[in-house]
């Protein structure tokens, strides 16, 4: 008698067990794929429809062909009805080929999303995730600086993501995260991809800064930023991206900087008296941990402002963007090298006394800014070019 091409699929335990995994998989994909398509971003979920669900079906076909090999060196071995079977296989391949492209295009596609990147790590990776969603990168993916277009740099990072897979089930890795990565590819090469076209011309940049008096008085200055100049001159000099913009995607603020922007994007009301003052002793403050921290910032805040809720929400949004006590992250763990004020930034070179080819590096403030107004509460050159309302 000539057995049907199921009964032959499961005459040995390793085919029934890859039938059973290759269809469990399947059946919970279809389940998932939904919320996959929704574009859910909870971390678990994409691990599971796209790493693990494709691995167990991936496994599932490897088992049944063994099966099937071991089960005809029996002694006894089953006698298919071969045109069946024949049938089947085809029907089968044809359809494991769609699923088995899917799950591949999805999982590499998740493991090159900003969730995976961020959020699968959990508290190791979330000071750089919170960081970038709200820098001027966020819609950048971080593939696209930290690997790059090629299948060699994807394979280099794969294979370095699982040495760091391997230091996160150790819970070997470093507190704070190195920076910058030492795998990361040549800044120039990646950077100017994107911004081959924004290094000329001059910019104004107007920086407000609030004093930490009652009355939270507030100043401008107004730079002239010479911006063709400025990477001309240090193109030149062979300078990389990252000597300067070190903290392109993961820039971390100080408390005082943080508090100005707030108070000037009114999302803390100047009229609240000492508001810097006090938000800048309450952000420096030492917690054990970042909720911990953030319920003592909101609590201060709200006894010392009763019913400013909507300014306890913006002061603590500024301690949860920038301090990480879990991974030893506080004020000034990542300093930025742009400027020259938090951090000695642009006088680690422009100091008087480094020399490039023969030459001492310049100390003169002209050479990449110039200097319109300072410590002005209404710059008369902002309103000269029509600047003034912003």
């Amino acid at each position: 008698m000539r057995l049907s091409p199921l009964h032959y699929l499961s005459h040995h335990w390793l085919s029934l067990t890859g039938v059973i995994l290759v269809t469990a998989a399947t059946v919970f994909w279809l389940f998932l794929l939904p919320a996959s398509l929704a574009g859910d971003a909870h971390p678990y979920l994409g691990i599971l429809s796209h790493l693990i669900l494709p691995a167990l079906f991936f496994l599932g076909l490897g088992l049944i062909p063994i099966g099937i090999r071991l089960a005809r060196r029996r002694p006894d071995p089953p006698r298919a009805d071969w045109g069946r079977l024949l049938r089947l296989v085809g029907l089968a391949t044809a359809a494991n080929m769609v699923l088995a492209s899917q799950f591949t295009f999805r999982a590499v596609s998740y493991m090159d999303s900003n969730g995976f990147c961020g959020l699968a790590c959990h508290s190791v990776m979330k000071p750089e995730y919170t960081s970038h969603a709200r820098g001027a990168h966020s819609k950048v993916e971080c593939v696209r600086c930290h690997i790059g277009p090629g299948a060699e740099h994807f394979f280099k990072a794969k294979l370095s993501g699982v040495r760091q897979l391997a230091s996160l089930a150790k819970g070997s890795y470093h507190r704070p995260i190195p920076a910058p990565p030492a795998n990361l590819r040549a800044a120039n090469e990646i950077c100017q991809t994107c911004h081959s076209g924004t290094l000329s011309g001059e910019r104004i940049k107007v920086l407000d800064r609030f004093e930490s008096n009652e009355a939270n008085t507030r100043s401008r200055h107004v730079l002239l930023m010479k911006v063709a100049r400025i990477h001309e001159v240090h193109g030149k000099m062979g300078t990389s991206c990252l000597e300067c913009h070190n903290r392109p995607s993961h820039t971390f603020d100080t408390a005082a900087n943080a508090m100005d922007w707030a108070l000037a994007g009114g999302t803390i009301p100047v009229r609240l008296k000492s508001a810097k003052a006090r938000g800048v002793e309450l952000l420096t403050a030492s917690y054990p941990t970042q909720d911990a921290g953030a319920a003592a910032v909101r609590d201060a805040w709200l006894r010392h402002y009763p019913g400013e809720a909507g300014s306890a929400d913006a002061v603590v949004s500024i301690y949860r963007g920038n301090i990480f006590p879990e991974m030893k992250i506080g004020w000034g763990t990542y300093p930025n090298h742009l400027g020259h004020t938090a951090s000695p930034g642009c006088f680690r070179c422009h100091d008087g006394q480094k020399s490039v080819n023969g030459r001492t590096v310049s100390q003169d403030c002209n050479a990449c800014h110039q200097l319109l107004a300072m410590d002005e509460v209404e710059p008369k050159i902002l309103s000269d070019l029509g600047l003034a309302g912003n």
